[in-house]
């Protein structure tokens, strides 16, 4: 019988020293890092596409765009994610004074693959909810044109909606808009 390796604890302060001096991103789950990996050709395309189709919607607006490079804490669950994009409107609100983690999304986007499908609607997806700012979970498929969304109502509910095909679009409820797919698909091949 395998046994799983022990890892040690890292505190918050290690990790972000740590994550400071690497070269690649690391994500901080209570104790835990976890570096990421890169993505495919598809899923850089599916991402720009994204911000694309959301930056000439959201125009000049309080609204902004981040990418991956950007860090998400979620405090309640002492961790720090690199969502695909986040959405923030009425300014950016930062941890502590850290300017380079952002407490306060309204919409985050992830591009799923197959190693973080998983992942990203399962305890990702529940983590995410714990932030007080977050009304909008967008999954964007990258193996054919289907986005997932879901949308916290007034009533408190998670509403799941699908989009499926091209010719589709994807409202977004929190700003008040709708992206075609084929705009979120342009140029992208599937397998």
């Amino acid at each position: 019988m395998e046994t799983a390796k022990k890892t040690p604890f890292i505190s918050k302060a290690e990790y972000f020293r740590m994550a400071e001096e690497s070269v690649e991103k690391l994500e901080y789950h209570n104790g835990r890092i976890v570096a990421m990996s890169g993505g495919t050709v598809a899923h850089s395309k599916l991402a720009a596409n994204m911000i694309v189709a959301l930056g000439t919607r959201i125009g000049e607006g309080d609204c902004s765009i981040l990418t991956s490079d950007a860090r998400c804490a979620i405090q309640s669950e002492n961790a720090y994610v690199y969502p695909d994009l986040m959405v923030i409107c009425g300014g950016e609100e930062y941890e502590d004074d850290r300017n380079d983690t952002v407490i306060n999304p309204l919409v985050i986007v992830e591009v799923l693959s197959k190693s973080t499908e998983a992942y990203d609607r399962g305890e990702k997806f529940q983590n995410y909810r714990s932030i007080p700012s977050f009304r909008e979970y967008i999954l964007v498929n990258q193996e054919k044109p289907v986005v997932e969304k879901y949308f916290l109502n007034e009533e408190g509910i998670w509403v799941f909606g699908s989009n499926l095909g091209l010719e589709a679009h994807l409202t977004l409820d929190s700003l008040g808009f709708s992206i075609p797919l084929s705009s979120i698909y342009r140029n992208v091949d599937f397998p």
